[in-house]
C-alpha cells in the first residue's frame, strides 16, 4: 500500500511563502517546553494550528486527487499531518528553528517537534494572510506523504495478508 499511495505523487512544490511567513513569527512563539519552551503557549496554538493543517492538506488532497480511494486519501492524511513527517522533514519545514539551540536539546522527541510545527501554523494565521503559505505548507506536505507511503508497518502488514501475533511471557 506504501508504494500504492506513492504512485501518482507529483514533485513537492517550493515552500517560499511558507518560510516567509514562518520567519516573521518569533520562535519563543513556537518553542514547547519539552524543546526548551518557557510556557505551554506553543500547546494551546497547535491545538488549532493541528486543525487548521488537516484542513488545509484535506484541500490539498482534493485538488490533487488523482483517483485515490477514500482509504489512500485517510492514509495520505494521516502521514502528511503525523509527528514522524514533520519531525522527519523540520529542517525543511522550520528552518529558523533547526538551530543549534534546539539541536542541542536534543530534538528527539517527534511530539514535541509537531507541536512546534502546528504552532508555526497557527502563528501564520493568526498574523493574517497565512492562507496562501499554509496552502503551499500543507500541498508540500502531501507530496511529501507520497513519496514516503505508509509509516502504519503492522497494517500494511495485515493487507498482505501478513499475521500479528501478541502473547504475554510469564506475569500477568
Amino acid at each position: 500500500r506504501g508504494a500504492q499511495l506513492g504512485r501518482d505523487a507529483v514533485s513537492a512544490p517550493g515552500l517560499a511563502h511558507w518560510h516567509d511567513a514562518v520567519e516573521r513569527v518569533p520562535t519563543r512563539a513556537l518553542l514547547p517546553i519539552g524543546l526548551g519552551g518557557e510556557s505551554t503557549h506553543p500547546n494551546s496554538r497547535a491545538f488549532l494550528g493541528d486543525k487548521l493543517l488537516a484542513g488545509a492538506v484535506a484541500l490539498a488532497m482534493c485538488k490533487a486527487n488523482e483517483g485515490r480511494s477514500l482509504g489512500e486519501l485517510s492514509e495520505l492524511q494521516s502521514v502528511a499531518t503525523s509527528n514522524r513527517l514533520l519531525y522527519d522533514e523540520l529542517q525543511t519545514v522550520l528552518p529558523p528553528l533547526v538551530d543549534a539551540a534546539v539541536c542541542s536539546r536534543g530534538a528527539s522527541q517527534t511530539h514535541d517537534v509537531g507541536t512546534m510545527v502546528e504552532a508555526a501554523v497557527a502563528a501564520v494565521h493568526a498574523a493574517g494572510g497565512g492562507e496562501q503559505a499554509i496552502a503551499e505548507l500543507a500541498a508540500w506536505l502531501v507530496a511529501k506523504a507520497a513519496e514516503v507511503g505508509s509509516y502504519n508497518a503492522k497494517g500494511v502488514l495485515l493487507e498482505r495478508n501478513g499475521a500479528v501475533d501478541s502473547r504475554r511471557r510469564g506475569g500477568p
